[in-house]
C-alpha cells in the first residue's frame, strides 16, 4: 500500500502543470482582468459583461459561453475554443490591438452580430455557421478561414483578405465594401458575394 502511495505521489508531482490543470474548472475568483485561465474549462459559462481584459484564456474551452458585451480588452485568446459562444455585442477589435490572437479560433456557429472586429487576425478560423451579420471585419484577415452556411449579411468587407476561405453557401449580400481578395471563384458584385 504505501509503494503504490508513494508511486501515486511521484506521479502527480511530474505531472506538467498545464495537463492536470486542463481537467479544472476555475474558481469564481479567477474569473477577472488579468486572471490566468489558460487550458480552463468555461463551457457554458455565462459571462455577459464580465471584465476580462488582460485575462489569458489561451487554448480554453468556452463552448457555448455567453460573452455577451463581454470586456475583452487584452485579453489572449489563441487556440481558444470558442464553438457556438456568443460574443454579440462584443468588441474584438480592442482584443487584436493588445496583442491578442484569434488565429485558429473555433467560432464555429458563434453569434456575433453587430460585433466589431475590424483588423482581426481570423487566419484559418472556423466561423462555420457563424452570425456575423453587420460585424465590422473591415481590414481583418480570414485567409484560410472556414465560413461555410455563414451568415455576413450587411457586414462590412472592406479590405478583407478572404483568399483561401470556404464561402459554401454563404449569405453575403447587402455588404459595406468589397475584400481586397476571395477565393478565385467568387467576385464581390452590387454589394454581395457571387460564386461565378
Amino acid at each position: 500500500m504505501k509503494s503504490i502511495t508513494v508511486v501515486a505521489l511521484l506521479a502527480l508531482a511530474v505531472l506538467p502543470s498545464e495537463s492536470y490543470a486542463d481537467h479544472l474548472n476555475p474558481k469564481d475568483s479567477e474569473i477577472k482582468p488579468n486572471g490566468n485561465l489558460v487550458h480552463t474549462n468555461l463551457n457554458g459559462a455565462n459571462l455577459v459583461r464580465a471584465n476580462l481584459g488582460g485575462a489569458d484564456l489561451s487554448n480554453s474551452m468556452l463552448v457555448s459561453a455567453n460573452l455577451n458585451g463581454a470586456k475583452l480588452r487584452g485579453a489572449k485568446l489563441s487556440r481558444a475554443n470558442l464553438r457556438g459562444a456568443n460574443l454579440s455585442y462584443t468588441n474584438m477589435r480592442e482584443v487584436l490591438l493588445d496583442n491578442a490572437n484569434l488565429a485558429g479560433a473555433k467560432l464555429r456557429g458563434a453569434r456575433l452580430k453587430g460585433a466589431n472586429l475590424s483588423g482581426s487576425d481570423l487566419f484559418r478560423a472556423n466561423l462555420s455557421r457563424a452570425n456575423l451579420s453587420n460585424v465590422n471585419l473591415s481590414n481583418a484577415s480570414l485567409s484560410g478561414a472556414n465560413l461555410s452556411r455563414a451568415n455576413l449579411r450587411g457586414a462590412n468587407l472592406t479590405n478583407v483578405s478572404l483568399s483561401g476561405a470556404n464561402l459554401t453557401d454563404i449569405s453575403a449580400t447587402d455588404l459595406k465594401g468589397c475584400p481586397r481578395s476571395l477565393p478565385i471563384e467568387w467576385l464581390c458584385e452590387n454589394s454581395s458575394l457571387i460564386q461565378r
